[in-house]
């Protein structure tokens, strides 16, 4: 028993030995990781040698504490995770070079996985007029109708030049637009009625009507197709020049005009080439006169067909000067008027401008040119004259719109000895907002009228004042007063005529 315990003795103190020693070789921080070993002590801190150097003899390494073989450290933190492949980018995102050798990589690929970039929100687009009508949606298709009462004063409904009669009137109108709304292609159009009622003077009473549809159809980036079909229906003006002057109808003779366009424009890179045809009617109805008889004003019946080219470029974004060249020819249902002249004519005109689309700053288009006009009767001579159309809007600040227009025309006439009637208008409107709901609207307009051939010039000038307040999208109330005034190197063609307006219109 005595050799027996001394045994379990000495086993014992062998293991505190080894134990002692790996104690003395590792240690451990409180977080279980491995911490480099204490230094030696005493001579222990002497460089010990690699017992299996085979430079190092036998026995030099007698009495010294052997260099123990490091163990490593058990891991007593988080579960070890391999480390993640690095992120490869994908192979359509920006900088990454392409398999494709002609397509050069504008950057180095990028470090980490590129994500598809959100789309940015769409911002709502402001109303620029909290009262304009919202119209009704048919479809793609948005209609703004509308119906509208007058009453008014004009102090010289007959024009006539000396002791006018003026008399109250009674308007009613009703019509609307229509908006297409669609991703591609565009429609539009315009429908007007209205009748003035004349309570004092009945024989001025008179209706008028248009009727203005426009489509384009886009065939392709560079093509489009475009059409327009228009009606017009008015009424001749009592002591107008010509037939009419110093008689007393008993009602206002009614004109139409009705006809359409058809043609495409075709883009090269700047350049835009267009081609257009178009086909007018113009139609008057015989005079009625007040004491028995009638005036034959039918016999100026004609169908004016014309054909119309136009090269552009794009010079500057939003400006696009042009050239246009065309030629109409006018054929009257009658060979011979009421003279006996033969008045069928050939026109051709040319025109160089430019056209607008600064933002919303400046729009519209504006050109000069010359037109010239050959009638089949020699008796009638040529006529030749410059020409200035403009159609321009200007807004200056998001409050104010400024308004110009301006053309040039070679009608036909009904003067006696006069070839045509050569005449240039020139209006000027400025719109302003004092108030969301209120604007106040200013106009002036020069119309010169020469009638060649029989040294007839008249000129009318013409100022106006309107206000439009609108109670809600539905209800606007209208008022405005306009004043004309016709001039002439002739007697029996001045006058002057004030006309007052007030009125409701509705519309949706």
């Amino acid at each position: 028993m005595g050799v027996q315990a001394a045994c379990l003795i000495l086993a014992g103190g062998l293991c505190a030995s080894v134990l002692a020693a790996r104690a003395d070789a590792q240690t451990y921080d409180n977080a279980g990781n491995f911490v480099t070993a204490p230094p030696l002590r005493g001579d222990d801190n002497a460089a010990v040698s690699d017992p299996t150097d085979p430079a190092i003899p036998d026995g030099a390494n007698f009495g010294k504490r052997k260099q123990r073989r490091q163990i490593l450290p058990k891991h007593y933190g988080p579960a070890y995770v391999a480390p993640l492949p690095p992120l490869q980018p994908y192979r359509t995102a920006p900088g990454v070079i392409s398999r494709n050798p002609a397509q050069v990589a504008p950057a180095a690929g990028p470090t980490t996985a590129m994500l598809p970039a959100a789309l940015p929100r769409r911002k709502p687009v402001p109303e620029t007029n909290p009262y304009d009508p919202l119209g009704l949606r048919l479809g793609n298709l948005v209609v703004k109708p509308y119906v509208e009462s007058d009453v008014g004063y004009d102090s010289n409904p007959f024009g006539q030049p000396s002791q006018p009669q003026g008399s109250w009137f009674l308007r009613g109108e009703a019509g609307g637009t229509i908006q297409s709304d669609w991703s591609r292609d565009e429609f539009d159009a315009t429908v007007k009625s209205g009748y003035d009622r004349y309570l004092q003077l009945p024989a001025n009473s008179s209706p008028d009507n248009s009727v203005t549809a426009n489509g384009r159809i886009d065939v392709s980036r560079a093509l489009t197709i475009d059409a327009q079909g228009r009606f017009v229906q008015g009424s001749q003006q009592a002591n107008a020049p010509g037939l009419l002057a110093g008689v007393n109808l008993q009602s206002r003779p009614l004109t139409y005009n009705y006809g359409a366009t058809l043609g495409a424009t075709q883009t090269f890179n700047r350049v835009a080439l267009g081609l257009h045809g178009s086909i007018d009617r113009y139609s008057y109805d015989n005079a009625n006169i007040a004491g028995g008889g009638i005036i034959d004003l039918a016999n100026g019946n004609y169908t004016d067909s014309g054909l119309q080219l136009r090269a552009g470029y794009d010079l500057l974004p939003g400006v696009a000067p042009f050239v246009e060249v065309d030629a109409d020819r006018r054929l009257r249902d009658v060979a011979l008027d009421t003279a006996g002249y033969a008045r069928n004519s050939t026109g051709y005109g040319a025109k160089l401008g430019s056209t607008f689309s600064l933002s919303q700053l400046l729009t519209g288009s504006i050109s000069t040119g010359l037109a010239h006009r050959v009638y089949k009767d020699v008796r009638l001579g040529a006529v030749t004259a410059p020409t200035l159309d403009a159609n321009l809007v200007w807004t200056p600040t998001p409050l104010t719109t400024v308004t110009l227009h301006g053309t040039t025309d070679i009608a036909e006439s009904t003067v006696t000895g006069a070839t045509a009637a050569l005449t240039h208008t020139v209006t000027l409107q400025v719109a302003h907002q004092l108030l969301r709901n209120l604007t106040l609207t200013g106009s002036t307009g020069w119309t010169n009228t020469s009638y060649a051939g029989a040294g007839l010039v008249t000129n009318q000038l013409s100022a106006g004042l309107s206000a439009d307040y609108s109670l809600t999208r539905e209800i606007k109330l209208h008022g405005a007063f306009t004043r004309q005034s016709l001039t002439s190197n002739q007697p029996g063609y001045q006058y002057t005529d004030n006309v007052f307006l007030f009125g409701v219109r509705l519309q949706r």
